[in-house]
C-alpha cells in the first residue's frame, strides 16, 4: 500500500499528517530529531517507521521567499563536522558538516547552507596537520633567533593550534 504521508514544514520541525484524512491528529518530529504524534495521530506500522526513518536520517532545506540557493536545514544535522576554516577576520574556527538532503551533498555550518563544494575546504585532519606543523616551525624558529617577532608568531600559533583543538574536542573529534 502507498503511503499516504505528507511532510511539511512550518516553521518549528517537520509536520506529517494523513495526506487524504479529515482527521486532524499529526506527528512531529522537532528540530532535535524526537517525534511526537499529537491528537490521535495513529500511523500504520511502515508508516512509524517511514517517520522514526525521516527523522534519524533525512531532512529538509528552508529558503525563504524564492531563494533558489543557500537557506538552512529544518532539523539539526546528523553528522559530525568533517571539515573546518578558519577566518582571519574573527580569528575562529567554523566547523563544517557535510549533510545529505534529498539525495544531494550539502554543506552546513550549523544548520545554516553554505552553497560551495565541500573540497574547498580542509579536512579536519588536514588542518589539525596544517596547525600543528605551523606551530612547530614557528617555535624552532624562536628557538634558533629568538626574537620579540618570533615569540608572538610561536604564541600565535599556539594559540590557535590549541583553540583549534578545544574546538575538535567539544564536538567529540579525536581525543
Amino acid at each position: 500500500m502507498k503511503s499516504t504521508l505528507a511532510y511539511g514544514y512550518l516553521g518549528n520541525g517537520v509536520t506529517i499528517w494523513h495526506r487524504d484524512s479529515t482527521e486532524h491528529g499529526f506527528a512531529h518530529i522537532n528540530e532535535d530529531r524526537t517525534v511526537t504524534y499529537c491528537f490521535g495521530f495513529v500511523p500504520t506500522e511502515d508508516e512509524r517507521y517511514d517517520i522514526e526513518d525521516f527523522a534519524k536520517q533525512h531532512n529538509f532545506i528552508y529558503r525563504q521567499g524564492n531563494e533558489t540557493t543557500g537557506g538552512s536545514l529544518v532539523l539539526r544535522p546528523i553528522n559530525k563536522p568533517t571539515r573546518i576554516v578558519f577566518s582571519e577576520y574573527m580569528s575562529e574556527f567554523y566547523p563544517l558538516t557535510v549533510e545529505n538532503v534529498g539525495g544531494k551533498q550539502v554543506l552546513c555550518f550549523g544548520r545554516q547552507i553554505w552553497d560551495r563544494d565541500p573540497e574547498d575546504f580542509d579536512t579536519i585532519e588536514q588542518a589539525e596537520d596544517k596547525l600543528q606543523d605551523a606551530f612547530l616551525n614557528a617555535r624552532t624558529e624562536w628557538q634558533y633567533f629568538p626574537n620579540e617577532e618570533k615569540r608572538i608568531a610561536m604564541l600565535v600559533a599556539e594559540k590557535k593550534y590549541n583553540q583549534f583543538k578545544s574546538l575538535l574536542k567539544s564536538y567529540g573529534i579525536h581525543q
